[in-house]
């Protein structure tokens, strides 16, 4: 793990094995005859996940003043409540510690795979032109990498999909 991701999102415990089967080329299993299985996912879903994958990170990328209270429902508009809470809380220490954001990151998706209600988004994420900056001066502190593999577990709620974990599991993507 980078220092950069960690300073930026202390988010969540691991989710063991997710990005190796994401990335495995292995057909999916055929089910046993009698039993039904998923249909696959419509690209209107894919997109969909993505879309809220997105989002979250325009939103949570917060650089201005003291995230406000409409900070707060938009992120809550694609992140758990209790995801939405620990980013509210790194905000909030951050800017006590006189850091804040800077930049923009992008997310490079590199793979999406759904299971139920439950959808994982593998991520190379560009954090070149963003980073933590001294809140008063603005003066950056240090930058992302141009390259920081992400992964990222969605959840289907009402209402639609919420990002719930975010992890930082290192190495090349």
């Amino acid at each position: 793990m980078s220092r950069f991701s960690s300073q930026v999102l202390v988010i969540a415990a691991c989710v063991a094995g997710a990005v190796a089967s994401a990335c495995s080329s292995t057909p999916p299993a055929v089910p046993p005859t009698g039993e039904i299985a998923a249909p696959p996912a419509q690209p209107s879903e894919n997109a969909a996940i993505e879309g809220v994958y997105r989002e979250f990170w325009s939103v949570s990328w917060v650089s201005s003043a003291e995230p406000d209270q409409g900070w707060v429902q938009r992120l809550r508009a694609v992140a758990t409540a209790e995801l939405s809470e620990q980013v509210a809380t790194r905000a909030r220490q951050q800017r006590s510690q006189g850091v804040r954001l800077y930049g923009t990151v992008t997310p490079q998706i590199t793979g999406t795979r759904i299971e139920g209600d439950r959808a994982v988004v593998t991520d190379c994420q560009d954090g070149s032109q963003a980073g933590l900056a001294d809140a008063a001066t603005g003066k950056p502190r240090n930058v992302g990498p141009s390259r920081n593999a992400v992964s990222a577990t969605l959840s289907r709620q009402s209402g639609g999909w919420r990002v719930a974990k975010i992890e930082y599991p290192g190495g090349e993507c």
